[in-house]
C-alpha cells in the first residue's frame, strides 16, 4: 500500500538534500566514508521489477528462475550497500478487509488485460503458493548465505 507521494516528498533536494547517494558497484559511495547501518527491501517491488510488470513488454519466466533473481539482486543490492548492522527483508502480507475488494476488481481486470502468457502478477500476492516457496526459499537463502 505505502504513503502515497511520501518517496517523492523525500527525495526533493529541499527535504533532505543527502538522502540519495551515488554508489558504485563495488560498494563505494561517492563519498567513500558512508556507511549504512541498515539495507530493508521491500521484496515485492523486487519481484515485480525482475518481472517487468512496470515495462511495456513483460519478461516471461518460470517461478524458479524468478526466485533465483530474487536471490541475485539481494545479493547485487548488498554488495553495494554493504549494511552493517540490519538487513531487513519484506514480503506484503494480507490487505485490510475494507481494500480487499477493491484489490480484487483491480486483479481480475488486470488479469483480463493480459494477451500474453507472462508471469501471472496475481500469484504475488500474499497467501499464494508462489509466495509460500518464495518465502521458505528465501529462509533457505538466508540461513545459507549466514554460514
Amino acid at each position: 500500500m505505502g504513503i502515497p507521494g511520501l518517496s517523492s516528498w523525500l527525495t526533493k533536494p529541499e527535504n533532505y538534500p543527502d538522502i540519495i547517494i551515488p554508489c558504485e558497484e563495488d560498494g563505494q559511495s561517492a563519498s567513500h566514508s558512508v556507511k549504512f547501518d541498515n539495507l530493508y527491501l521491500d521484496m515485492n517491488e523486487i519481484i515485480y521489477l525482475l518481472i517487468g510488470s512496470h515495462s511495456s513488454s513483460p519478461i516471461q519466466k518460470e517461478e524458479n528462475e524468478i526466485i533465483q533473481s530474487v536471490f541475485i539482486s539481494i545479493d547485487r543490492i548488498f554488495s553495494i550497500v554493504r549494511p552493517q548492522k540490519l538487513l531487513y527483508m519484506a514480503l506484503d502480507g494480507v490487505a485490510p478487509m475494507a481494500k480487499m475488494n477493491d484489490l480484487r476488481k483491480g486483479r481480475f481486470l488486470h488479469f483480463k488485460k493480459q494477451e500474453n502468457k507472462c508471469f501471472d502478477t496475481n500469484l504475488i500476492k500474499p497467501g499464494t503458493p508462489f509466495m509460500s516457496k518464495l518465502s521458505n526459499c528465501l529462509q533457505d537463502y538466508i540461513r545459507y548465505r549466514m554460514n
